[in-house]
């Protein structure tokens, strides 16, 4: 087993990179994007990673001497617009309730250093199963998600409860406006989205100020 990080914004790419790490039988460590790459290669060689995947647009400001210890793999994310996710990642989803580690995910550090969070597959997969059981998600919902993949909740909350449950899933960028993700949640005709407290301050606003009916949501 290996810990390989991953760098990337949300996008089908990113996704698909996550499950070939997990089907290789490898570790996950999910970095925000938004991190300074200094202090993002700081954490990997905290958790001894030597191999990061990273988002190509990032790849390009990466430092020599930052990549000396570090081997770092470019991928391309091919659009910059919402879309549904393909059917073909969820068929490479497999069941997994191991004790393996499957991600090291790293805390905000608004309290001081940043720490590693390891979780195993059982861990991220029991979640997912409990958070299925009271959302109860159908065939008819659909799932947007409007945090970055990096983030525990996002990740077992949303992505696994959708690979796991194959309820339709719209993946877009995070650092947009509201009216973006209203259209988004109008376009698709979205049941059901996850948001913390600024997030969904941000779009009651919007719906208010604007007059917006937002008719498919249900959760």
């Amino acid at each position: 087993m290996s810990r390989v990080a991953l760098i990337g914004e949300n996008s089908i790419e990113y996704i698909d990179k996550l499950i070939d790490i997990w089907n290789k039988g490898d570790c996950a460590v999910l970095i925000d994007w938004r991190i300074p790459l200094q202090t993002a290669v700081e954490m990997m060689h905290e958790a001894e990673v030597h191999t990061c995947c990273i988002e190509k647009k990032f790849y390009g400001i990466v430092p020599d001497t930052l990549s000396k210890s570090i081997t770092f793999i470019p991928f391309e994310r091919n659009r910059n617009s919402a879309e549904y996710l393909p059917e073909s990642i969820y068929d490479r989803c497999k069941p997994n309730y191991s004790e393996n580690e499957a991600v090291v995910l790293y805390s905000s550090g608004t309290t001081g250093k940043s720490k590693g969070i390891i979780l195993s597959h059982f861990a991220i997969n029991t979640n997912a199963d409990a958070i299925i059981d009271y959302m109860k998600p159908d065939a008819e919902d659909c799932i947007y998600i409007a945090k970055t993949l990096s983030h525990s909740s996002t990740l077992t909350g949303e992505l696994l409860v959708a690979l796991k449950t194959h309820t339709k899933l719209v993946i877009a960028p995070t650092i947009v406006p509201p009216r973006f993700v209203l259209g988004n949640i109008s376009k698709f005709k979205v049941t059901i989205i996850c948001l913390n407290p600024t997030l969904l301050s941000m779009l009651a606003d919007e719906i208010q100020r604007e007059k917006r009916v937002v008719s498919s949501l249900r959760t």
